[in-house]
């Protein structure tokens, strides 16, 4: 959590403020301090089945190893407070410390996990 306070910053939100709009790069790492927030579908505005997260969860998914555009939108149900970390440093980090609870999550799929690790040197 220090090293990701380090190399990012708060940023407050409040209730129906989108924090990730669908079809962005994925260009930051988002860590939710305080508050609720949801994965939206952008075809119907509503919420993506059950994609609630709390305090101490994290948003994106496998395209942000690769920068890709994010599906989903994801969008404040209550006011909060988001960690932010520019997408760069927080792949330097997950490469630098590998029991980082991230960089073992089960989101991440073994093959970006693989890749980030063989391709430590290339980051930023």
């Amino acid at each position: 959590m220090d090293a990701m306070r380090a190399k990012g910053g708060e940023r407050a939100f409040s209730a129906g403020d989108v924090i990730v709009p669908p079809g962005e790069p994925m260009s930051a790492f988002h860590y939710l301090l305080e508050g609720v927030i949801e994965a939206f579908d952008p075809t119907t505005d509503g919420r993506y089945g059950n994609a609630v997260l709390g305090k101490g969860k994290f948003t994106g998914d496998p395209g942000f190893m690769t920068g890709a555009n994010a599906i989903l939108g994801t969008r404040a149900i209550t006011d909060g407070r988001l960690l932010t970390v520019p997408r760069a440093a927080m792949l330097r980090m997950m490469s630098d410390m590998p029991r980082c609870p991230i960089s073992s999550s089960p989101f991440l799929p073994p093959a970006a996990a693989a890749c980030l690790r063989r391709n430590r040197r290339a980051l930023p």
